[in-house]
């Protein structure tokens, strides 16, 4: 009698704690609001100042908006420890502090990707990376923990521990329009739009308030409309600037580039064997493509045109699979804004390295990168590279 009464009893607790749960639930759903802008300033190092005369700045003339969180997670060269502050109609508040971290460790990006998806529910999230960047190389130097870097491998798993839906993973650093970091994203199958230059990013960096004040003035943007947002925002900002004449930002649809890795794998195979007949192709075809100073990477679509231009190709094959690329790439392209000197870009490059870049840079690509890697997990585009680099 009293086991009955006590197993009753027990479901009925049971009951009362999972309608709670559920109401907490609900109440988190509720209290959710529709977008977070969260921005993960690696300023240990020599760009520190550019936070706070360029960024911040812009970041407070963003409006306030009720439906939108603008935070930032700021680890600085001047001073010991972390802080995470709230950005709110022009004002800032410190709303946590934490010890020193490393901002050039993945760790320290999955912690904080998951801090602000705690912190900070939302219908939509994005993330930007503020700092140095060089393409597949790393993102994110931080000078007081020995310069250490994230590199695309810490990144991909960073974006896999966090666990976290990002729709907007966004790139304040130079050079990390490439496609070597899109796949890497595109592989975590948790990032939805990437935005990122091919170039450099001026010191100015994102001009934050003309990025974001239309997503704070009308929260019910999506994804797509907010990535565009940025890169007219980006150009509302660097078109008027006579001295900004290289600049440039794109937005790219992560899931295209995921869908695409097999006809990218299939083009690579393609290309290197047909390598013994084409080799000198191939590098006429890369000195008149297009590719951003900085890094020396080529244009990948510009890559794509070259190819299909050059009449000595006849390979049906190759000519047919690199048109297929080159539409992937167009097709994932959202939007762009290019300057004079970037008007070849195509939103993305692609590392394809001469023998000095080659020699020295060859390993850490080949270890440190999923584009890299033989089938199925990359485009065996290491090998590629190493057979290219001995004709």
């Amino acid at each position: 009698m009293f086991g009955t009464r006590y197993a009753r009893l027990t479901v009925v607790a049971l009951l009362a704690a999972l309608a709670l749960l559920a109401f907490a639930s609900a109440a988190s759903a509720a209290s959710a609001v529709q977008w977070t802008h969260a921005v993960y300033v690696a300023g240990d190092n020599d760009l520190e100042k550019y936070w706070d005369q360029y960024s911040l700045a812009g970041l407070l003339d963003v409006p306030a908006s009720p439906e939108v969180n603008l935070v930032a997670m700021v680890d600085r060269l001047s001073t010991d420890g972390t802080e995470l502050i709230e950005i709110d109609g022009g004002v800032q508040s410190v709303v946590a502090t934490y010890p020193e971290k490393d901002f050039g460790d993945g760790d320290t990006l999955a912690w904080f990707i998951e801090t602000v998806r705690e912190r900070y529910p939302s219908t939509y999230l994005c993330v930007t990376l503020w700092d140095h960047g060089f393409g597949w190389r790393y993102v994110a130097k931080d000078q007081t923990s020995g310069g250490d870097h994230i590199t695309m491998d810490e990144m991909g798993q960073a974006l896999t521990d966090a666990g976290a839906r990002i729709d907007i993973l966004a790139f304040d650093a130079c050079n990390m329009g490439d496609v070597a970091v899109a796949y890497e994203a595109a592989r975590t199958g948790k990032v939805g739009i990437m935005v990122a230059s091919e170039e450099s990013v001026p010191f100015d960096g994102f001009p934050y308030d003309e990025m974001l004040t239309p997503v704070a003035e009308d929260p019910s943007r999506t994804p797509v409309q907010v990535a565009t947002d940025m890169v007219a925002g980006w150009a509302a900002y660097y078109d008027a600037l006579t001295s900004a004449n290289g600049v440039h930002l794109a937005a790219v649809d992560i899931a295209r580039i995921g869908l695409a890795a097999s006809d990218m794998r299939a083009w690579s195979a393609r290309l290197a064997a047909r390598l013994p007949a084409y080799a000198k192709a191939y590098s006429k075809a890369l000195g008149r493509s297009w590719s951003p100073w900085a890094t020396r990477y080529e244009d990948f679509g510009d890559v794509c045109r070259q190819l299909i231009a050059d009449a000595s190709i006849t390979d049906a094959t190759l000519r047919a699979l690199t048109r297929t690329v080159l539409a992937d790439l167009e097709a994932a392209l959202i939007a762009q804004d290019t300057a004079p000197k970037t008007a070849r870009a195509t939103g993305l490059t692609l590392w394809w390295a001469s023998k000095n870049t080659w020699t020295a840079a060859q390993e850490d690509f080949r270890t440190q990168v999923s584009f890299a890697q033989p089938a199925p997990v990359g485009m065996d585009w290491w090998a590629f590279l190493r057979a290219y680099n001995k004709t």
